[in-house]
């Protein structure tokens, strides 16, 4: 009876020992499983990581051959030559001549900073002095490099050096007028006078505010400079005429708080862009040059209902208007200084999100240069002529008296244009 009991006993505990054995293999079977399931799946997505990248590879090969002709040089013109602004000189060949016969104007080496940038540069009204400030990568103010160009000497070397520099303008061949900065302010602006025996420096203004900032600017008619004062809720204007540009400056429009505006001139009259009109948006108003203030402010152009002036560039006949429609949508509008009922619309394409004006040349001509940017659509910069055609309803959505308009625009992005008022 003991044997058979033992007997039972021996069987039941080979039987547990062999379920649990039993048991431990699944288990290892199931992670062995389970991690060359694991593997597989690591491989497969590997394989679409490589697929992907492959994939933004070509894809950011395709947008760098979009951008690959785009210049990344301007140029603008002077009475007598062509000048091409790179990021480190400036060059210019004689009007009609070709790439072979481009010398250097001006270099950024020059002031010791071979990584100094070129941020602005200036041509005087005949074309004999040249004006340009550099910006070094390790500091906010620029430099302003002074250079003769009548008579023109090869090796070319600046004949003066101005440090915190912002903004400046010619007033003539001989006389400058330029704003110093101080940290990230703006509130002196003085007048070098270049004579025979040297240069001398003089202040005209000194703002006292500190909320206001300080600009000199030239109009496009190069007959005034202007002294812009501004802040966030106001801005006031002081003019130099460049038939007298030794007298004082005369004052526009005493600040006042909420009244933004901004000046400029063609033929004796002042042509005003302040945030006059109705919600406080912006209007074009026009007085004579004689009579400056406010209360001779008179309206010639409002935008119609739910449309907004963005920009204005003042041509010798025509003001141009940047809009920015009820829809959102940005529009050219030519405002005609003699005929203000013949106002023209150019639609632009409906990936332009901003319009930059080009404004570097000193010839007083009907032309229209511009860059039109989008984040979406980076193509080469090409060059547009726009004419106007017959009439089109297309202008009653905004609002405006009888116009001319033309078809839409159908353009490249990041695309240069030049619009010639006919």
């Amino acid at each position: 009876m003991s044997s058979f009991t033992t007997s039972v006993g021996y069987l039941f505990l080979r039987s547990v020992s062999r379920r649990l054995n039993l048991s431990y293999c699944k288990r290892q079977c199931l992670r062995m499983t389970t991690r060359l399931y694991a593997l597989e799946a690591g491989k497969a997505d590997l394989r679409k990581l490589k697929r992907l990248e492959k994939h933004f590879e070509r894809k950011l090969h395709s947008v760098y051959e979009q951008f690959a002709d785009v210049p990344d040089s301007t140029v603008f013109q002077g009475l007598h030559h062509v000048y091409t602004v790179e990021e480190h000189g400036v060059y210019r060949a004689a009007r009609g001549e070709d790439e072979q016969h481009i010398v250097p104007v001006l270099s950024a080496d020059w002031t010791g900073d071979v990584d100094g940038t070129i941020q602005r540069v200036r041509l005087s009204p005949s074309e004999s002095m040249l004006a340009a400030t550099l910006k070094s990568n390790n500091s906010e103010a620029a430099r302003c490099l002074l250079v003769r160009l009548k008579p023109y000497t090869i090796p070319q070397e600046p004949m003066l050096i101005l440090d915190n520099v912002f903004s400046f303008e010619w007033a003539t061949d001989d006389l400058l007028y330029y704003t110093t900065q101080e940290g990230l302010r703006c509130r002196h602006v003085c007048q070098l006078h270049l004579t025979n025996t040297g240069a001398r420096s003089t202040l005209v203004y000194e703002e006292e505010d500190p909320e206001f900032f300080v600009e000199v600017i030239r109009s496009r008619d190069q007959r005034l400079l202007t002294i812009n004062c501004s802040s966030k809720s106001s801005s006031e204007v002081w003019m130099i005429d460049s038939r007298s540009p030794l007298s004082p400056p005369k004052l526009v429009q005493p600040r006042q708080n909420g009244l933004l505006y901004h000046v400029e001139h063609s033929d004796n009259q002042l042509y005003i862009l302040a945030n006059t009109g109705p919600g406080h948006e912006y209007e074009l108003l026009r007085t004579p040059l004689s009579s400056p203030a406010m209360c001779y402010w008179e309206p010639v152009f409002s935008p119609g209902p739910g449309a907004v002036i963005k920009d204005m560039e003042m041509l010798p006949d025509h003001c141009v208007f940047t809009m920015r429609g009820p829809q959102g949508r940005l529009h050219l509008q030519i405002f005609p200084l003699k005929t203000p009922r013949d106002v023209a619309i150019h639609h632009l394409p409906s990936w332009a999100c901003a319009v930059e004006t080009e404004r570097s040349d000193t010839l007083k001509r009907n032309v229209f240069h511009f860059l039109l940017s989008s984040p979406v659509h980076p193509l080469p910069a090409t060059s547009y002529l726009l004419r106007m055609s017959d009439p089109s309803p297309a202008s009653k959505r905004f609002n405006t008296p009888p116009s001319r308009s033309v078809t839409p625009l159908t353009c490249r992005p990041s695309a240069r244009m030049g619009l010639r008022c006919l």
